[in-house]
């Protein structure tokens, strides 16, 4: 059986509204969240956002996405359109949270370890073979990048890593591990590079318009032409297909969330949504282009002044305004 939500309309209640409930009980705001009004002892009023849906063996469940206190509206959609996704993928919100939050402390805690002791000669090896993890899997995405998708081997990926047939299939034992975890270092380097940007946005500068002109960028970089072929190789691979919508829809949850909280970005508000849609794919295609040689410098500049002036609109349109960096936006 497979986990489920509802099809409700979406956005059905107003910041206004959230903010004078009184009377307890649950207000639907569509797409399966819920403002959860209680009422304490002496009248006190509280406020807070959740979750609800199926779960796999049939039962209701809920999942906290915090207080309105301090979760905005835009905010709890924000959350409650990623936890729909991960309900789509047939992942339980719950489940899912606290595995993340679980493997978040036992990194947390060996870091912490390691502050107080020093590095131990376990640390050391480890550290090893974190390193080695990562030269194989960034080495089978430069043969991903550079062979047909059938002709990446382990054997062809040991050879242009420097590592041994058997050392790959220790930390990878077959193929299809090997696979999996590239495209996961694949969408993690966009990620970070999407990261670095948001860190280092220059004073005075408009922050759309500084992430457009770095993303553009980005997509002419070996990560973007990596996905490409991917992407090419799945028309014929379900698997492989199947892995890649997985996995790209988590990034694009990261993604939104960190534009979210970064600038203010809320791809969850169906106004601004369709704008930054059109912007990515309307980019997309120009990677596209450009590689092929369709597209000139020429028509670049003007391609890309239309997206800047889509970002803007929909930072005008936008219920949040969460600009963490010193930045403007032009009119």
């Amino acid at each position: 059986m497979k986990i489920r939500v509802g099809s409700a309309m979406q956005n059905l209640l107003s910041a206004s509204q959230v903010e004078n409930f009184t009377t307890r009980g649950k207000y639907a705001d569509g797409g399966n969240l819920y403002l959860q009004v209680q009422v304490q002892k002496k009248g006190r009023v509280t406020r807070s956002w959740v979750f609800r849906y199926m779960a796999a063996d049939g039962r209701r469940r809920e999942k906290g996405l915090g207080s309105c206190a301090d979760v905005s509206l835009a905010e709890a959609r924000s959350k409650a359109a990623a936890c729909r996704e991960m309900v789509r993928d047939d992942l339980d919100p719950i489940e899912e949270l606290q595995r993340q939050s679980k493997a978040f402390r036992q990194v947390a805690a060996l870091a912490f370890k390691e502050t107080q002791a020093g590095p131990s000669k376990r640390s050391r090896q480890e550290l090893k073979s974190d390193h080695t993890r990562t030269v194989v899997l960034d080495a089978a995405l430069e043969c991903f990048g550079l062979l047909p998708h059938p002709e990446v081997t382990i054997a062809v990926v040991a050879e242009r890593a420097g590592v041994s047939k058997g050392g790959i299939q220790y930390h990878f034992p077959s193929r299809r591990d090997l696979l999996r975890e590239a495209v996961n270092r694949l969408f993690e380097r966009r990620l970070q590079a999407y990261r670095s940007d948001l860190d280092n946005v220059p004073y005075g500068t408009a922050v759309t318009d500084y992430i457009i002109d770095k993303h553009w960028k980005h997509l002419s970089e070996p990560e973007f032409r990596i996905y490409q072929e991917l992407l090419l190789a799945s028309r014929s691979n379900p698997e492989l297909r199947r892995l890649l919508v997985h996995r790209y829809k988590a990034f694009m949850r990261e993604w939104n969330h960190l534009s979210l909280t970064s600038f203010g970005w809320n791809q969850a508000d169906p106004e601004v949504g369709i704008l930054g849609s059109i912007a990515q794919y309307l980019m997309d295609g120009m990677a596209y282009g450009w590689s092929a040689g369709q597209l000139n410098l020429g028509e670049v500049g003007p391609l890309l002044d239309f997206v800047k002036s889509l970002m803007r609109q929909g930072m005008r349109s936008s219920s949040t305004s969460q600009i963490v960096h010193p930045v403007t936006e032009s009119s």
